[in-house]
């Protein structure tokens, strides 16, 4: 699926984020901004360290860092909220 919004499109593909011509690539966080295994093992220890040094990350917020051994140029860490947390029903 694709969709134009203002100047940017946008594209909805199906596969591998990390094997995907992207400049970056969104991965969930939690506030502690831990990697998942599977993503450590393909981005190396340099990004650990990378983000030891930001360390925390709160709900609803985001950081970018560099990729690591990625084919993408950054990775965006998004912290989302957790059902029983705050205000997950607020609108």
């Amino acid at each position: 699926m694709k969709a134009k919004i203002n100047k940017v499109t946008i594209q909805i593909t199906q596969g591998d984020i990390f094997t995907l011509p992207v400049a970056s690539v969104v991965v969930e966080a939690d506030t502690d901004l831990t990697l998942s295994p599977s993503v450590l093992s393909r981005t190396g220890l340099g990004l650990q360290r990378e983000i030891a040094e930001i360390g925390y990350c709160e709900v609803g917020s985001a950081v970018m860092t560099s990729a690591g051994n990625l084919p993408v140029e950054k990775l965006i860490h998004v912290v989302g909220p957790r059902w029983g947390e705050g205000s997950e029903c607020d609108v």
